[in-house]
C-alpha cells in the first residue's frame, strides 16, 4: 500500500459490514485514503479469534496505519514454524512415521486479537460506527445501494464491503463457495523457560494442534482444530510431546474445557474459482466473506488484509464507476488465488503442510497450499455448511 494511493481524498460513501479485525482494517485504510466510511455490525458476527497471526504483508499495512509498533510491543515475533506430520503409514501396521520440517515462510508475529482490534479502533476512531445495529436488507437503486438497518433507518451508499458473510448481503452474491465445518479450541499452557520463538504444529489424521508462543515468558497458546471434536489422533501418538513441546494431557484439557468455535474452510475442488465470490455490482467481499482459506493455521487476518489492500487501492486509484472498480478488484483477487490453487492441486500428492517451493513466499501461496493439506489431514467427514 503506497502513499500515492493513500494520499487521495475521494467522495464515495462506503459502508463496511463487520466490526472485527478485517472490518476495522478496511475502515482504517479508507480513512487513511480520505474516505469517511460507516461501520455496521453483521447479524452473523462470529466469535472473534483469540490469537491472530500477522504475516509480513499484513505488518506492512499496519505500518502504514501506524499500528505495527503496537503489534511489536504487545505481540510475539515468530521466527519459524516447525511442523511434525505423518509421512507414511507403515503397510498393514498402522504405525505412524513422522517427518519434522522447519520453515520461515509461514512465520510472522502473533498477538491477542482483542489487543489488535483495540489498537486499530484507538488509532482510527470512527465518527460513524453503527455497532449497535445490523443490516436487514439491501436494494440496488439508480444511484447507489440502499441499506435497510434493523432499527428501520435507511441510507444509500456507493459501495458496501462485507467482511463477515452477512446473510442480508450473501443472498445477493452471484457466486458462493462450498465450505467444510471444523471445530477449533483455544487455551493456555505453561511454557518452558528455554522455549524459543517457534510455532510448533503437529498434524495427524483428523486434527491439527498448534503451540503458539505468547509474549509472556511463562505461557503459550494452544489451538486445536478437529473435524470431530476430539484430538485422539494427536495425543495418542508416542512422539507427540517431543514434537509439540507440551504434554498430551494439556491438549486434551484444551479440547475438554477450552473456548471452542466453529470455523469454516473453503472446499478447494477441481472447479475454477469464480471472481464473484470477491464481489460484484456495488458489494465487495473481503476475508472470510470471500474465501475462507485455512482458518486452522490462523492466516485469516493476513489474507483479509490482502483483500482489503487490493480493494481500497483499486477504489482510490481509479475514477471508474463503483461497479467497474469492484469488478476489477474481484477479478484480480481471483487470479491471484487461482494461480496458487492450480499449483497446489497439481502438487497435492507430494505437498507437505509447510514446505513451499521457491518463488512463492506470498500469503496466498502459503495459505492455499496449506488449505489443501488441511483437507487431507482433517479428512472429508466434516459437515458441509
Amino acid at each position: 500500500m503506497s502513499d500515492d494511493v493513500l494520499g487521495r481524498g475521494p467522495e464515495r460513501q462506503v459502508l463496511v459490514v463487520g466490526d472485527g479485525l478485517v472490518g476495522r482494517t478496511v475502515t482504517a485504510m479508507l480513512q487513511r485514503c480520505g474516505y469517511e466510511p460507516v461501520l455496521a455490525v453483521s447479524d452473523r458476527q462470529r466469535s472473534p479469534p483469540v490469537v491472530v497471526r500477522v504475516a509480513s504483508n499484513a505488518m506492512r499495512t499496519l505500518e502504514a496505519l501506524d499500528v505495527a509498533s503496537h503489534v511489536r510491543d504487545r505481540g510475539t515475533r515468530i521466527d519459524s514454524v516447525q511442523a511434525t506430520h505423518p509421512e507414511t503409514w507403515a503397510a498393514g501396521t498402522g504405525r505412524l512415521v513422522s517427518t519434522t520440517e522447519r520453515t520461515t515462510t509461514a512465520a510472522g508475529s502473533v498477538i491477542d486479537a482483542t489487543e489488535l482490534r483495540r489498537a486499530l479502533a484507538v488509532e482510527w476512531p470512527l465518527e460513524r460506527a453503527r455497532t449497535d445495529r445490523s443490516i436487514r436488507g439491501v436494494t440496488t437503486t439508480g444511484d447507489g445501494i440502499e441499506v435497510a438497518f434493523a432499527d428501520g433507518v435507511r441510507e444509500t451508499f456507493d459501495a458496501v464491503v462485507d467482511t463477515t458473510a452477512t446473510p442480508a448481503l450473501e443472498d445477493r452474491a452471484p457466486e458462493t463457495v462450498p465450505t467444510r465445518n471444523y471445530v477449533q479450541y483455544v487455551g493456555r499452557c505453561d511454557r518452558e523457560e528455554s522455549a524459543s520463538q517457534v510455532l510448533r504444529e503437529v498434524w495427524a489424521p483428523g486434527a491439527l494442534a498448534q503451540v503458539i508462543p505468547d509474549g509472556t515468558a511463562s505461557e503459550s497458546w494452544v489451538r486445536v482444530t478437529t473435524n470431530r471434536g476430539d484430538a485422539t489422533g494427536l495425543t495418542s501418538h508416542p512422539a507427540f510431546e517431543a514434537a509439540a513441546g507440551v504434554d498430551p494431557e494439556v491438549v486434551e484439557e484444551v479440547v475438554r474445557s477450552g473456548e471452542s468455535t466453529r470455523v469454516q474452510q473453503v472446499r478447494l475442488g477441481a472447479d475454477e474459482l469464480q471472481s464473484g465470490v470477491w464481489g460484484a455490482g456495488r458489494i465487495a467481499r473481503c476475508g472470510e466473506a470471500a474465501m475462507p482459506l485455512a482458518p486452522a493455521i490462523g492466516s485469516g487476518f493476513s489474507l483479509g488484509v490482502r483483500d482489503a489492500v487490493a480493494f481500497v487501492s483499486e477504489l482510490a486509484r481509479h475514477e471508474h464507476s463503483t461497479t467497474a472498480t469492484i469488478g476489477a478488484y474481484a477479478t484480480a483477487r481471483r487470479r491471484a488465488v487461482a494461480t496458487h490453487h492450480r499449483r497446489a492441486r497439481h502438487r497435492q500428492s507430494a505437498s507437505s503442510p509447510t514446505e513451499m517451493p521457491r518463488g512463492e513466499p506470498t500469503t496466498e501461496a502459503v495459505t492455499v497450499r496449506r488449505t489443501h493439506a488441511l483437507h487431507r489431514f482433517l479428512g472429508s467427514s466434516s459437515d458441509r455448511a
